[in-house]
């Protein structure tokens, strides 16, 4: 609606690996010296080979057929959480499986997250409260990653969850 003021934003980080630091800014011509000069101020600029390794693995194909690997992969994982979460976590709601590399998991309204959260990682299982990501009062629930687990990882630490759970009760 305002193609003279919008942004467009995109990173490799998570296609790649973080490290990499390369992302890349899309901006409308008014902003486009602004944002060098600022480029410059904030880091000097990022290191040309590895700009020069990710064009290279675009021009090949490479990334693509490595986009094609990691899409299907988290695929397999995805499944497997949601899998996990029906059998460990009863009456638990899913939320944003159609995109991202998380899920988010309502729970039975009473229970405290961050408590959950905290017990579970004294059991060796990391997840995040969802209070601590909202302002406003809301269900309990859980964000719950998958993009860096085995399916296999992903049912045992689900498992220790829903104990963890069925403990806290």
């Amino acid at each position: 609606m305002l193609p003279e003021r919008v942004c467009y934003t995109g990173r490799v980080s998570n296609l790649l690996a973080p490290a990499l630091r390369i992302g890349w800014v899309l901006v409308p011509p008014r902003y486009h010296a602004a944002l060098v000069a600022g480029k410059r101020m904030a880091d000097l600029g990022n290191a040309a080979l590895p700009q020069l390794v990710l064009a290279e693995l675009m021009d090949s194909g490479a990334l693509e057929r490595h986009l094609r690997l990691l899409r299907r992969r988290h695929v397999r994982r995805r499944d497997a959480m949601i899998r996990a979460i029906g059998r460990h976590l009863p009456g638990a709601v899913v939320h944003g499986a159609a995109a991202g590399l998380h899920l988010l998991v309502t729970l039975d309204p009473g229970l405290s997250d961050v408590d959950l959260a905290a017990a579970a990682l004294r059991r060796g299982v990391k997840v995040q409260p969802l209070s601590w990501h909202g302002q406003r009062p809301q269900p309990p629930g859980l964000v719950l990653g998958y993009a860096a687990n085995a399916p296999g990882d992903i049912e045992r630490g689900v498992a220790i969850l829903g104990a963890t759970l069925r403990g806290l009760r």
